[in-house]
C-alpha cells in the first residue's frame, strides 16, 4: 500500500557535521535518495550546514516509515498533520547521535515532513491510512 508520496528531511547544525551527516545516512533507507549540503549563514554571521534528502520510491518510503513507526506512535499524530495531508515530525539530534529515534516538539531536531497519500486529500483521511499503518 502507498502510504506516502514523498518524505522529506533536513537537519541544521553548527558542528557535529561528520556525525549529523552519518545518521542521516543511516536514516535513509537507500543509496538512490541524494543527501544534499547547503551552507548559510546565521544571525550572527556564523556558518550553518543544512543536509536535506526526499525520499521518493515507494518501497524507501515504506522502509523509512517501518524504521520510526515506534517513534510514531508514541507522539500524538493528531496535532502534527496539517490540512494538505502533511505529517511533521521531529526527531531529537542529540538522541539520534546515540543512535536513538525519540520525537520531539521542538529544539535541535531532525525536521521531518511526511506527504500523506491522502485522496481525497483530507485531514481525516489522511488520519485514517496513518492508523491503518501503524496497526500493520
Amino acid at each position: 500500500m502507498k502510504y506516502a508520496h514523498n518524505i522529506r528531511i533536513r537537519v541544521f547544525t553548527k558542528d557535529n557535521e561528520e556525525q549529523i551527516r552519518k545518521r542521516l545516512i543511516e536514516l535513509i533507507p537507500s543509496k538512490k535518495t541524494k543527501v544534499e549540503r547547503t551552507v548559510a549563514r546565521g544571525l550572527e554571521n556564523d556558518k550553518i550546514i543544512i543536509y536535506q534528502a526526499v525520499i521518493k520510491n515507494n518501497a524507501d518510503i515504506n522502509k523509512f516509515l517501518n524504521k520510526i513507526k515506534e517513534p510514531i506512535r508514541t507522539g500524538n499524530i493528531e496535532e502534527r498533520i496539517d490540512d494538505q495531508c502533511n505529517l511533521y515530525l521531529r526527531l531529537d539530534k542529540e538522541a539520534m547521535l546515540r543512535n536513538k529515534l525519540k520525537l520531539t516538539y521542538g529544539g535541535n531536531c531532525f525536521h521531518i515532513r511526511i506527504a500523506i497519500a491522502a485522496y481525497p486529500a483530507k485531514k481525516e483521511k489522511a488520519l485514517k491510512i496513518i492508523k491503518e499503518f501503524l496497526d500493520a
